[in-house]
């Protein structure tokens, strides 16, 4: 709360430690000017406090950037950025020939909602899993798929890429078989894992033999 026996709008307290903005104060950074927050130090924005930035601003997060939420949860900067490109994402992956799609073998982009289109007797297409980026989000739905079509989405582990189903995390995955009509999700909590969050009876995860 600011001391209305002050005059200027922008004081510090009495003893030197505390700076204060009064209401219609204002702190302005110029041009080429930088304000820096040591570790350990931080910005606290209390309820009802806002945030704001501005048309044309921008807020550079460097990798290893920490955002923390009520809920003592934090996100990294690159969580964070694979979180937001999952849910703005999408593509219609088409089958071109009985080996590939959209005439690649590995998912691309490698996170988003990706709707699969497949002819009948186009059988175990094969689709390999991108490097998983920790925040990044797979959904493929196989309602274009038509008849007896399926892909065979596998992992390349000599990659430094794996799956696994949630729940049973020790049990790591070579592939998992998608006839049509398809819908699974897989999710990235840990950096090279794809794990299975939710699936239907047309996704069929194979475990490592």
């Amino acid at each position: 709360m600011a001391d209305a026996t002050y005059q200027p709008k922008v004081y510090r307290k009495q003893g030197g430690d505390e700076m204060v903005v009064a209401d219609g104060g204002q702190i302005t950074a110029e041009s080429g000017s930088e304000i820096e927050l040591e570790s350990g130090s931080k910005i606290a924005c209390e309820s009802g406090g806002e945030i704001e930035g501005a048309s044309g601003g921008i807020g550079d997060f460097q990798s290893g950037f920490l955002f923390y939420f009520a809920d003592t949860s934090s996100f990294t900067a690159d969580k964070l950025k694979y979180t937001l490109y999952s849910l703005n994402t999408r593509t219609t992956p088409w089958g071109d020939s009985g080996t590939n799609l959209s005439g690649g073998s590995v998912i691309t982009p490698a996170y988003g909602y990706h709707i699969l289109s497949l002819a009948t007797g186009m059988s175990l297409a094969n689709w390999q899993l991108p490097t998983a980026n920790v925040g990044a989000r797979l959904h493929i739905d196989g309602s274009g798929m038509e008849g007896d079509a399926n892909v065979l989405l596998y992992a390349s582990h000599t990659a430094g890429v794996s799956v696994a189903c949630i729940g049973t995390a020790s049990v790591l995955l070579s592939s998992i078989n998608l006839s049509a009509a398809v819908e699974i999700t897989l999710v990235c909590f840990d950096a090279g894992v794809w794990a299975i969050v939710d699936h239907n009876a047309n996704a069929t995860p194979q475990p490592i033999a």
